[in-house]
């Protein structure tokens, strides 16, 4: 399989997955949306370029990668059709 190109926003969107930030210091995970970063800080901007703080220690060194949102959140099923009630 071949490697997709995550650099930008637009790269995550196209993709379907969430950018993944770890801090470097205390492993806190925390994972975004590709389309709410977009509305904050535009489509083209790089990941990379990001400025990120940690919100339980306060550190700025961050690991960034990505993730299947399939695999982070999966699909539920269709829901059920209801059934006639009675005989």
């Amino acid at each position: 399989m071949a490697h997709k190109k995550t650099d930008t926003v637009r790269d995550l969107l196209r993709a379907d997955l969430l950018l993944e930030v770890t801090c470097a210091a205390c492993r806190r995970l925390s994972r975004f949306a590709p389309s709410d970063l977009a509305g904050m800080y535009g489509m083209e901007t790089r990941t990379a370029r990001l400025r990120w703080r940690c919100t339980a220690c306060g550190g700025t060194a961050v690991v960034l990668s990505s993730a299947k949102r399939e695999e982070v959140f999966p699909r539920r099923p269709p829901p059920t059709p209801p059934r006639p009630l009675g005989g």
